[in-house]
């Protein structure tokens, strides 16, 4: 196979300190070479010119923008209006890679953001912490389900039996998995496309899910046996030594007759639905002690399963019958104050400030030999 082409890369102000560790990174990397920069500030200039003589530095950011050579611009320049000339870069029809923040405001975000769509290009954030490769092997987990469940499975955990259907490909159902069934995206989070429709008891409603999926959220499409049961989560802490947090609900109070017992998008993220439903989450109840210990040492081997770190919420439910499946594993779950995370470990003894403490901690202390 031939090697690609390296990529012309330029650059859009030197005025933030991360630019000069992402610059020699390019240097030292075979996907990029920096061929320029543009820069008002001639002590930052100069400053490149000693570095690497053989760059074009523009003394103007409107002088690299005019350029034809570019297949990529870097953004660093200050945060008040780095905004504006990565939508001018998009606009030109080339990717970005914009130093954090992304914008001064939601609505600069949102303007980026479809100013990348409108132009079919790439616009990444650059947030240091997200190249870490713990974080890295947290996340590729997190965005494909099913690689999930195959470790899972493999490590003998129990999760329900599941198939994946690609965008463009006939929906055969599969004669292993019996309805009813649930249907999600296999990558997207925060409960995206699922709804009370998700859950399908055949193949008429099956197919139409999938194809709902494929069409609406853009990804590939994984169906699993649907466990009718109590949905609970559990928070970890820990690389090696883990501690498990009490065992969290998610409560439906209010539901009308024939609903499921789901976490939809507006179960998550609809105040007035919560309200109106009275759904609600907290320590798990009517659980024997016995159970709750069970459940926490299966989070446990669920965690160290998929080698993840730091923190993490197992999710889980809990059929009728008593049996615990194991769902999904977030490696990156909403950590504010009052959230279920946070006030599962206030439960546990442990103050949000210290909870973030040993967040930092255990990052900082994290090696990657500790999973040779």
């Amino acid at each position: 196979m031939a090697a690609m082409a390296r990529l012309n890369v330029g650059v859009l102000g030197l005025s933030h300190d991360h630019v000069w560790g992402n610059l020699a990174a390019l240097h030292d990397g075979e996907r990029g070479r920096l061929v320029a920069a543009a820069e008002p500030d001639p002590a930052l200039r100069n400053r490149l010119r000693a570095l690497d003589g053989g760059v074009a530095v523009h003394d103007s950011f409107d002088a690299l923008l005019e350029r034809r050579d570019l297949d990529a611009v870097f953004v660093f320049s200050d945060n008040r209006a780095s905004a504006e000339f990565a939508e001018r870069a998009l606009g030109r029809g080339i990717p970005v890679m914009i130093e954090k923040p992304m914008a001064a405001d939601l609505r600069g975000a949102r303007a980026l953001r479809a100013a990348a769509q409108k132009a079919g290009v790439v616009l990444m954030v650059n947030w240091p912490t997200a190249w870490r490769p713990a974080l890295r092997h947290g996340l590729t987990l997190a965005r494909d389900k099913a690689l999930t469940k195959k470790i899972l499975s493999y490590h003998r955990v129990r999760v329900p039996r599941f198939a994946v259907f690609p965008p463009n490909r006939k929906v055969e159902p599969s004669k292993r998995l019996r309805y009813p069934l649930i249907v999600k995206s296999v990558s997207d989070e925060g409960s995206v496309g699922i709804s009370q429709a998700s859950v399908v008891r055949d193949d008429e409603k099956l197919k139409e899910r999938v194809a709902f999926i494929h069409d609406s959220i853009g990804t590939a499409a994984i169906v699993e046996q649907y466990i009718e049961g109590r949905e609970l989560y559990v928070g970890i802490l820990g690389n090696q030594a883990l501690q498990a947090m009490p065992v969290w609900e998610l409560f439906f109070t209010n539901m009308p007759d024939g609903a499921k017992r789901i976490a939809t998008d507006r179960v998550k993220w609809s105040v007035k639905y919560q309200k109106k439903y009275g759904i609600d989450s907290g320590p798990a109840i009517d659980l024997p002690e016995a159970a709750a210990g069970e459940i926490q040492h299966l989070c446990k081997r669920a965690f160290r399963a998929l080698e993840l770190s730091g923190y993490a919420r197992i999710d889980l439910r809990l059929d009728e019958a008593g049996k615990i499946w194991v769902l999904e594993a977030n490696p990156n779950p909403q950590i504010a104050k009052g959230e279920d995370f946070a006030a599962s470990a206030e439960k546990a003894g442990l103050s949000y400030d210290a909870v973030l403490q040993r967040i930092i901690n255990l990052g900082m202390r994290w090696q990657p030999e500790s999973f040779a």
